[in-house]
């Protein structure tokens, strides 16, 4: 299993968050694509990834694959609307497209994922395809 790069602009912002301290980038929330934290373990038989989404149903979670390449997505839209007599002051809870890609690899048995959402977890296990190495002679001519 591969991970693809996720484009990011870390390296821009800590640039100049250091060089320039009241300069802030604002959350990828704001501006795009939710950084989706995800954990991946492995064992002998599959690969496990788990992905946070809190405050997420179930039914706004996709995950698809597309040649050999497992997407996450969800989109998370918090009603921004102020109620007679209030305003925020500050607002720091995320809204936005969540997304995430892997590239599983030839290794994997696309057909036998199975995934399971539990109080804002989604757990993948993705069985790995048992693969017998091949051993033969090589004639030389």
């Amino acid at each position: 299993m591969h991970l693809i790069p996720k484009h990011t602009l870390a390296s821009l912002e800590s640039f100049f968050e250091d060089s320039f301290p009241s300069f802030k980038i604002l959350p990828e929330s704001k501006i795009g694509s939710s950084h989706l934290a995800v954990d991946i373990k492995e064992d002998k038989d599959n690969y496990i990834i788990k992905a946070d989404f809190p405050g997420i149903n179930k039914e706004d979670i996709q995950v698809s694959i597309d040649n050999n390449v497992l997407t996450i997505e969800a989109e998370y839209d918090e009603s921004k609307e102020d109620k007679e007599g209030e305003k925020y002051l500050r607002q720091e809870r995320r809204y936005g497209k969540y997304s995430r890609s892997f590239n599983l690899g030839d290794n994997v048995d696309e057909a036998k994922i199975i995934a399971e959402f539990d109080r804002g977890v989604l757990s993948l296990q993705i069985p790995k395809r048992s693969v017998a190495p091949v051993t033969r002679t090589i004639p030389i001519k």
